[in-house]
Protein backbone atom coordinates (compact mmCIF):
# COMPACT_ATOMS: atom_id res chain seq x y z
CA UNK A 1 0.00 0.00 0.00
CA UNK A 2 1.30 3.47 -0.87
CA UNK A 3 1.78 6.21 1.69
CA UNK A 4 -1.00 8.83 1.86
CA UNK A 5 1.31 11.46 0.36
CA UNK A 6 2.43 9.36 -2.62
CA UNK A 7 0.83 7.95 -5.76
CA UNK A 8 1.02 4.54 -7.37
CA UNK A 9 3.41 4.38 -10.34
CA UNK A 10 0.44 4.25 -12.70
CA UNK A 11 -1.18 7.33 -11.14
CA UNK A 12 2.18 9.14 -11.09
CA UNK A 13 2.62 8.50 -14.82
CA UNK A 14 -0.92 9.68 -15.57
CA UNK A 15 -0.34 12.89 -13.61
CA UNK A 16 2.92 13.60 -15.43
CA UNK A 17 1.33 12.88 -18.80
CA UNK A 18 -1.51 15.31 -18.10
CA UNK A 19 0.70 18.32 -17.31
CA UNK A 20 0.82 19.54 -20.93
CA UNK A 21 -2.96 19.32 -21.36
CA UNK A 22 -3.51 21.16 -18.08
CA UNK A 23 -0.99 23.81 -19.14
CA UNK A 24 -2.98 24.32 -22.35
CA UNK A 25 -6.24 24.77 -20.44
CA UNK A 26 -4.62 27.18 -18.01
CA UNK A 27 -3.15 29.17 -20.90
CA UNK A 28 -6.51 29.24 -22.68
CA UNK A 29 -8.44 30.43 -19.63
CA UNK A 30 -5.74 32.80 -18.34
CA UNK A 31 -7.08 32.71 -14.76
CA UNK A 32 -6.81 35.51 -12.25
CA UNK A 33 -6.33 33.01 -9.42
CA UNK A 34 -5.71 29.27 -9.12
CA UNK A 35 -6.75 27.19 -6.12
CA UNK A 36 -5.34 23.67 -6.04
CA UNK A 37 -7.62 21.34 -4.10
CA UNK A 38 -5.46 18.34 -3.17
CA UNK A 39 -2.05 19.14 -1.86
CA UNK A 40 -0.53 15.99 -3.35
CA UNK A 41 -1.09 17.25 -6.90
CA UNK A 42 0.43 20.67 -6.21
CA UNK A 43 3.82 19.95 -7.86
CA UNK A 44 2.11 18.80 -11.07
CA UNK A 45 -0.23 21.78 -11.18
CA UNK A 46 2.60 24.22 -10.48
CA UNK A 47 4.60 22.69 -13.33
CA UNK A 48 1.59 23.13 -15.64
CA UNK A 49 1.21 26.75 -14.50
CA UNK A 50 4.88 27.40 -15.24
CA UNK A 51 4.58 25.78 -18.69
CA UNK A 52 1.44 27.83 -19.38
CA UNK A 53 3.37 31.02 -18.73
CA UNK A 54 0.61 32.65 -16.70
CA UNK A 55 1.20 34.77 -13.65
CA UNK A 56 -1.45 34.75 -10.96
CA UNK A 57 -1.80 33.94 -7.27
CA UNK A 58 -1.71 30.19 -6.61
CA UNK A 59 -3.06 28.63 -3.42
CA UNK A 60 -3.12 25.02 -2.31
CA UNK A 61 -5.69 23.48 0.01
CA UNK A 62 -6.15 19.99 1.42
CA UNK A 63 -8.91 17.91 -0.11
CA UNK A 64 -12.00 18.44 2.08
CA UNK A 65 -12.28 14.84 3.21
CA UNK A 66 -10.87 12.53 5.86
CA UNK A 67 -11.15 15.10 8.62
CA UNK A 68 -9.73 18.03 6.63
CA UNK A 69 -13.05 19.77 6.05
CA UNK A 70 -12.41 22.53 8.59
CA UNK A 71 -8.89 23.20 7.29
CA UNK A 72 -10.29 23.35 3.76
CA UNK A 73 -13.10 25.74 4.71
CA UNK A 74 -10.80 28.00 6.75
CA UNK A 75 -8.28 28.11 3.90
CA UNK A 76 -10.90 28.78 1.25
CA UNK A 77 -12.52 31.53 3.31
CA UNK A 78 -9.09 33.15 3.81
CA UNK A 79 -8.34 32.98 0.08
CA UNK A 80 -11.74 34.35 -0.90
CA UNK A 81 -11.55 37.15 1.67
CA UNK A 82 -8.10 38.13 0.42
CA UNK A 83 -9.03 37.88 -3.23
CA UNK A 84 -12.40 39.61 -2.94
CA UNK A 85 -10.91 42.34 -0.74
CA UNK A 86 -8.25 43.02 -3.38
CA UNK A 87 -10.96 43.26 -6.07
CA UNK A 88 -13.23 45.74 -4.24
Amino acid sequence: MSRPDTFSPLRERALKESIEALAGRIREHDPEIIVIVLKRIEPYVREAIQKAGVSCPVYSLPFPGNGHQRRFIRGLVEILNRYIKDKI
